[in-house]
């Protein structure tokens, strides 16, 4: 799962927060998480 945070978009991927299996389907996290657009969820502590 990828949290969407930026103010574009990239033709052809949703602009909003992504289920780990988009991720995959839209090219991978290394690859989403370069735009700037997206950022890994934080983690909650117990």
């Amino acid at each position: 799962m990828l949290i969407y945070i930026g103010s574009g978009f990239i033709p052809g991927i949703p602009a909003r927060d992504l289920s780990a299996e988009e991720v995959k389907q839209y090219g991978g996290e290394k690859h989403l998480l370069s735009t700037g657009l997206y950022a890994k969820p934080k983690k909650e502590s117990d």
